[in-house]
């Protein structure tokens, strides 16, 4: 079964989020992907490109994004439980509140990447950029950095 979100499949979602991104085709100013308050837990989403998505609230444990691209995306208050992040863009991204409770970020860029007040416990975030990254108020008990 396919997961359904505001009547479209998350499959035509990311397709049209490409076309959004792209400008490359008729009614690509109402493709950008909002998967706002969406239930992905468990989605393997591996390499997808949701650039500028908007994943407020969402609901993405145990979801595998790794090499994924995620650059300037809104991840605020999303549940991120053991989400695999290994490898993926996440620069510029939005974490602020954000549940990543044993996320594995191993080898993502993080360069500018907001996390204020994110709980980042037993997070691996070995071999990671986080230069210019805004970790203030986040919890980092156990975190191996």
């Amino acid at each position: 079964m396919e997961d359904i979100i505001n009547g479209k499949s998350l499959k035509q979602i990311l397709e049209d989020h490409k076309h959004w991104l792209m400008k490359d085709v008729d009614g690509w100013e109402d493709m950008r992907a909002s998967l706002r308050g969406a239930d992905l837990s468990e989605a393997d989403l591996r390499g997808a490109t949701l650039c500028y998505a908007d994943l407020r609230d969402t609901n993405l444990a145990d979801a595998n994004l790794s090499g994924a691209s995620l650059f300037s995306a809104i991840l605020s208050d999303a549940n991120l439980f053991n989400v695999d992040f290994s490898d993926a863009n996440l620069s510029d991204a939005d974490f602020r509140g954000s549940f990543l409770f044993h996320a594995d970020l191993h080898d993502a860029n993080l360069f500018h990447t907001d996390f204020d007040d994110a709980d980042l416990g037993c997070a691996d975030l070995r071999g990671t950029n986080r230069r210019f990254a805004d970790f203030s108020g986040s919890d980092f008990t156990n975190t191996y950095l």
